[in-house]
């Protein structure tokens, strides 16, 4: 009987393993929102509001080690200190949730009712995110580079690097995932490009300026890729002997196929993912590269595997382009 970690890493390698190895919640794209996992708790008769909401974006639990045997999840997620709006998940606080789920919740997340029966989330007085009346997640209240309008503004706001402080908690982490589990240990990264953009500029300006400024997002995207750059031999040097995935993420595709032509992923996208994926893939060979894009992206996958992306996630069936045995077959 192989342990979760070897089952990740036998399956990765593209050799047999005793059964097919299972993700539950390793990541915040796998992962499960705290109103069905909170009902998945108590239909398997687990009692107690021990559970954590890890991911305030998304509203994702953490699930714990007695439900993710039960799911017979071989993977675990290493996390990041503050894995969305900057909110940190070392120290935590009881709250209810939807009418009544009881669970913990990050000591700092503490939205506002936004007067409209949703809720609001707030740093130094401006909005960040909201979540509608009825809604079960936030979106992105704030762009701050929607009114760039030189090339100088563009580059206006630099991304930090990684703190010392996140890397002795990432460490901490990892290092106890890895003493203390058998199971494949997942490094969240990102080193999103396309949706980076979208976030900082708005899904609509960033369309634009990919077609009508190219230079402008090179110069972005070369300043952000140097920091992911910079963050990524930090955060290996660290704990890279002790992982087995390292998680990328950018979302390329709708239903209905890419977001983003081909041509326009090879000049605009595909070099800034490839400086990084490839930066892995040589410094540390062992540990396998993890693209989550969603949609029918099967145009750019040959251009992802160019790029060094090793594993896909997720292969999204319902979506145009994305049959199984024809992915397989090509």
């Amino acid at each position: 009987m192989m342990t979760g970690r070897e089952r990740v890493r036998e399956a990765l390698e593209h050799r047999p393993t005793d059964r097919l190895a299972i993700d539950f919640g390793g990541m915040r794209s796998t992962g499960i929102h705290v109103v069905p996992y909170d009902g998945l708790r108590r239909h398997l008769g687990l009692s107690g509001s021990g559970f954590r909401l890890y991911d305030v974006f998304q509203q994702l639990a953490e699930p714990e080690p007695a439900l993710l045997e039960r799911m017979g999840g071989d993977v675990v997620q290493a996390h990041r200190l503050h894995p969305a709006f900057g909110i940190r998940i070392d120290r935590w606080r009881e709250d209810t949730l939807y009418g009544g789920i009881r669970c913990q919740v990050p000591e700092g997340y503490r939205p506002e009712p936004d007067g409209q029966g949703g809720q609001v989330i707030r740093k130094d007085g401006k909005p960040l995110a909201r979540m509608p009346s009825g809604g079960y997640y936030f979106d992105l209240a704030e762009y701050p580079l929607a009114d760039a309008d030189s090339l100088d503004a563009v580059l206006s706001q630099p991304p930090e690097d990684v703190t010392e402080e996140e890397l002795d908690f990432l460490e901490a982490e990892v290092r106890g995932l890895y003493d203390g589990t058998d199971k494949a240990i997942l490094l969240p990264f990102g080193g999103n490009i396309l949706e980076a953009g979208e976030s900082v500029f708005g899904f609509g300006r960033f369309m634009e300026l990919l077609l009508l400024e190219p230079d402008w997002v090179h110069a972005w995207a070369r300043q952000l890729t140097a920091a992911y750059l910079r963050d990524l031999e930090k955060m290996l040097g660290r704990v890279g002997r002790y992982v087995q995935v390292i998680q990328f993420g950018d979302d390329l595709g709708s239903q209905q196929g890419p977001l983003i032509s081909p041509e326009t992923y090879r000049e605009m996208i595909q070099p800034y993912h490839a400086a990084q994926y490839q930066y892995v893939r040589r410094h540390w060979p062992e540990v396998k590269v993890f693209l989550h894009s969603c949609g029918g992206i099967r145009p750019l996958i040959p251009y992802l595997v160019e790029a060094g992306v090793q594993v896909l996630n997720p292969v999204q069936v319902s979506a145009e382009g994305m049959d199984p045995v024809a992915l397989k077959r090509d």
